[in-house]
């Protein structure tokens, strides 16, 4: 067994989710650090803060040189941080002493590691909520699906399909405080910051936090983590009310007891993230690094697989005090999966 099996040859299609693994690689991490530093530089650039030609030099360079990540492991330890290390590789690389000195100018390495995290998360949050737009509008066809026949059926009562999509309807209106929160630019004190905060957050198409330290995570780490428990709880229900054979043959025999294991993993990881170490500390953002990565991924397949749930041929037990509030969701349920669908269609 490895020692995630999120990045397990064996394990990651039960468990993994190969979109948020390219996000969270340690080229993904290096090439958003590198772009920061590099827009960064540009907006200096820019304001006049260093020369622009330098400014333009540096961005355009950010995005072509290439850096082993490997290579930075070591001074990595040494530093606390890859970012100092990170900073003398493309310098060497640019082989322009004209304009390298001017790289990683007016901010800190927090700065960098902070934001650079925020343009991973942007993309991971806009792949999660498609995934909840998936499963909305599969949860709309289900709200008035009823039990015919005798055939074996994946059967589910109507109040937990109620609470689930109250549930996932909850938790899309919570990314629009979520996002504005944590997907952030973080930029250090200076006479010029604000400006250049402001500039930068432009540019890189994330918030600009004023004077708010872009710091706290738990409401997003409890975020993700609800959304694993909501398909853990789905999937209980669904296990109790349906017999296994039935389940096997309409789901296949891992998606059920994959989701109760995600949402167990997402809650643990979530109170290691709120509780392990005090905040603004660096041993904090050093729990982050173990514990965020892997809170996304297991968001992000619990997503997957709740889709996957909801858009296959489940079956309502009969409540028929239920009707009215189960047409109201199935409405409300299609209403903002086409609103999602087209926040993220392309063009």
């Amino acid at each position: 067994m490895s020692v995630t099996p999120f990045d397990s040859a064996l394990y990651r299609d039960l468990f993994g989710d190969a979109e948020i693994a390219r996000l969270f690689s340690d080229t993904a991490e290096v090439r958003a650090m590198m772009l920061v530093m590099g827009t960064l530089a540009k907006v200096q650039g820019q304001a006049g803060d260093i020369p622009e030609i330098s400014g333009a030099f540096l961005h355009r360079a950010a995005m072509e040189v290439q850096v082993d990540p490997a290579a930075l492991s070591r001074p990595a330890w040494e530093a606390g941080t890859p970012v100092p290390a990170l900073v003398e590789a493309v310098r060497a690389a640019l082989n322009a002493p004209e304009h390298a000195p001017y790289l990683f100018r007016g901010a800190t390495e927090h700065d960098i590691r902070d934001t650079a995290r925020a343009l991973r998360l942007r993309q991971a949050l806009m792949l999660v909520e498609a995934r909840l737009g998936t499963a909305l509008g599969g949860l709309a066809a289900v709200c008035g699906r009823k039990e015919t026949g005798s055939a074996p059926q994946l059967r589910v009562p109507a109040q937990a399909v109620l609470d689930w999509g109250k549930a996932l309807l909850r938790l899309h209106d919570q990314l629009k405080t979520l996002r504005p929160a944590c997907l952030c630019v973080s930029l250090g004190a200076g006479e010029q910051t604000p400006a250049r905060r402001s500039a930068l957050a432009t540019a890189l198409g994330l918030g600009d936090p004023g004077d708010a330290t872009p710091r706290d995570l738990s409401p997003l780490a409890d975020w993700l983590s609800e959304l694993a428990a909501s398909g853990g709880k789905i999937a209980s229900a669904l296990q109790a009310h349906s017999p296994a054979e039935t389940a096997i043959a309409i789901l296949g025999p891992s998606p059920l007891p994959a989701l109760m294991a995600l949402s167990g993993h997402a809650t643990a990881l979530a109170s290691a993230m709120a509780h392990s170490q005090p905040a603004q500390s660096e041993a904090l953002r050093l729990a982050e690094y173990l514990a965020l990565p892997q809170l996304v991924a297991t968001a992000a397949r619990s997503a997957t697989l709740i889709s996957a749930i909801a858009s296959a041929p489940l079956t309502l037990t009969p409540d028929p005090a239920l009707d009215e509030d189960l047409a109201g969701l199935a409405q409300a349920a299609r209403d903002r999966a086409r609103r999602i669908a087209e926040t993220h269609a392309p063009g």
